[in-house]
C-alpha cells in the first residue's frame, strides 16, 4: 500500500468537506466548522498549518438530519456509533472508502480511513450545580471510553509502573459497554445550554448558550464556501482566548498520531 502524505491527507479531507457541504445545502441542513478547524477558517481561512483534521459540528437538530443524507453513499462510508461494527467514538465520522488509516495507539476499527469528524452539541441542564456534575461525569466516561479503546503499543511505551498497570486494567474492561454508557448520559432535555459531544478543554470552555449556536455565515476553507456560526468569535473566546495569536513554535504540532495509505489498486 502506497503511504498517503500529509498534503494528499488534506486534500482528500477538502474533498469530503465539500461534500458534506454539498449534502448541507442540497438537504437545508446547518452546521459549522468547530475547534481547530474554525479557527484555521478565520486565521488562516483553511488548516491551521501544522493541524491535520477536519472538524464540523451540529446542533443535535441538525446532526441527525445530516446523518440521514450522509447515510446512502458510494464513494464514502457514514461511521456511527450505532450502525458501525467495532466503532467505538460517540460521534460520526465520514470516511473515504479508497483509503486506510490506523491510529498508533488505539485499537482498529474496520472500514477505517482518512476521515472527517462530524460532531454535535448535546442539551445540558439549565441547573448551574447539575450542569456542572453533568459535564463532570460525561468528562469522567470519555476518558474511560478512551482509555479502554488503546492498544498494546500504547501501554508498552508507558514508563510509570502505576500508570502501565491502570492501563492493562482499564484496558481488558469493554469498550462498547462504555460506550453505551457514555451514549446514555448524552441524552437530555432542551435546555438554554450545550456541550459538545466529546468535551475536551473543561466546564467554562465546553459549555456554551444554544443561542450562540444558531446563526450561520458562509467563510473560505481552502476554497471551500464552508459554514460557520454567526457568533464565532464569543465561542472561540470562551474556549480558547486570544485565538488570533500564534501558539509558541514549541506547541505548533498535530495532536493525532496516525498513519493513512492508499488500498491496493488506488492511487
Amino acid at each position: 500500500m502506497k503511504k498517503i502524505d500529509l498534503d494528499e491527507h488534506k486534500k482528500i479531507m477538502i474533498e469530503m468537506l465539500n461534500h458534506i457541504d454539498y449534502v448541507c445545502r442540497q438537504n437545508k441542513i446547518n452546521y459549522s466548522l468547530t475547534a481547530g478547524s474554525l479557527i484555521g477558517a478565520i486565521r488562516h481561512d483553511g488548516f491551521i498549518p501544522w493541524d491535520d483534521d477536519i472538524d464540523i459540528i451540529l446542533t443535535e437538530e441538525e446532526y441527525k438530519k445530516l446523518i440521514d443524507a450522509l447515510a446512502v453513499d458510494e464513494k464514502y462510508t457514514l461511521l456511527t456509533p450505532l450502525n458501525s461494527r467495532g466503532y467505538y467514538y460517540p460521534y460520526a465520522k465520514l470516511v473515504d472508502n479508497n483509503t486506510i488509516l490506523r491510529e498508533r495507539y488505539s485499537k482498529e476499527i474496520p472500514d477505517y480511513g482518512v476521515y472527517v469528524d462530524i460532531f454535535q452539541y448535546r442539551y445540558i441542564s439549565n441547573n448551574r450545580f447539575i450542569r456542572y456534575f453533568s459535564y463532570k461525569k460525561q468528562f469522567f466516561l470519555r476518558e474511560m471510553l478512551g482509555l479502554s479503546a488503546i492498544n498494546n503499543l500504547r501501554i508498552s511505551n508507558e514508563s510509570n509502573f502505576v500508570k502501565k498497570l491502570l492501563l492493562k486494567i482499564i484496558k481488558k474492561t469493554d469498550t462498547h459497554k462504555w460506550l453505551k454508557r457514555y451514549l446514555k448520559c448524552l441524552k437530555k432535555p432542551k435546555s438554554n445550554y450545550v456541550v459538545n459531544s466529546w468535551p475536551i478543554y473543561g466546564v467554562a470552555k465546553d459549555i456554551l448558550l444554544a443561542s450562540d449556536t444558531r446563526g450561520y455565515e458562509r467563510h473560505k476553507f481552502e476554497g471551500v464556501d464552508a459554514m460557520i456560526f454567526s457568533k464565532y468569535d464569543k465561542i472561540l473566546r470562551t474556549t480558547f482566548g486570544d485565538y488570533m495569536q500564534l501558539p509558541p513554535k514549541e506547541e505548533r504540532k498535530t495532536h493525532h498520531d496516525m498513519e493513512a495509505y492508499w488500498k491496493d489498486g488506488k492511487k
